[in-house]
């Protein structure tokens, strides 16, 4: 699984990106490293306008990814006054939540055997 993420505005700190292979593992606030609920994690420093990042054996199934740009390099999402993002952020199919986080149905994709797949996402910016 290949994922393009676009409309990064700043150079500087990390993308925090989570893969969730199921319902009950996906969390959209993934304001800190791999946790055992994610099934993949990578954490790529950010230096241009766009990312790719590319998932090894990823085995068949339905999945969903959760990113933040977390651009001062804490490893958290920062919020204002603790409920709206204040730092970039994204989900598979690029979906946008509007009064309430995402279900890993709005973002979920199938992976095949066969063929190799490209995710893109474009980053909400606060």
């Amino acid at each position: 699984v290949i994922l393009n993420v676009t409309n990064i505005e700043e150079y500087q700190g990390g993308m925090n990106i989570a893969l969730y292979n199921s319902k009950e593992s996906f969390e959209t606030d993934i304001s800190s490293r791999l946790t055992e609920n994610d099934f993949a994690f990578e954490y790529p420093d950010v230096t241009e306008s766009t990312l790719s990042v590319t998932f090894e054996d990823v085995p068949a199934g339905n999945y969903a990814f959760s990113i933040y740009h977390d651009e001062d390099g804490d490893e958290e999402m920062d919020l204002i006054a603790g409920l709206f993002p204040k730092e970039p952020y994204g989900f598979s199919n690029n979906f946008r939540p509007t009064f309430s986080a995402p279900d890993f149905e709005d973002c979920e994709f199938q992976v095949n055997y066969f063929d190799s797949l490209i995710v893109e996402i474009d980053l909400i910016q606060p």
